[in-house]
């Protein structure tokens, strides 16, 4: 290799070539892994706001036990 010349310019093109596809493919691997994060993240959050809506009703203290409810 010459001096000042970078590896990759002194590849042969196959070889940038094959480097090339592998890079392509793992790229769509992470692509696609962070899109399934996103749709978890995005199902669990849904998920706490349906919960924090059924929590949010009405609340009994230890003075409303045996009171009947009030409609």
């Amino acid at each position: 290799m010459h001096p000042g010349r970078s590896p990759a310019r002194s590849a042969p093109v196959p070889d940038l070539v094959a480097v090339s596809g592998r890079q392509s493919a793992a790229l769509a691997e992470v692509t696609s892994a962070a899109g399934q994060m996103d749709m978890v993240v995005r199902q669990s959050a849904d998920m706490i706001e349906d919960s924090g809506a059924v929590t949010a009703g009405p609340r009994l203290g230890a003075s409303d036990l045996g009171r009947p409810p009030n409609y």
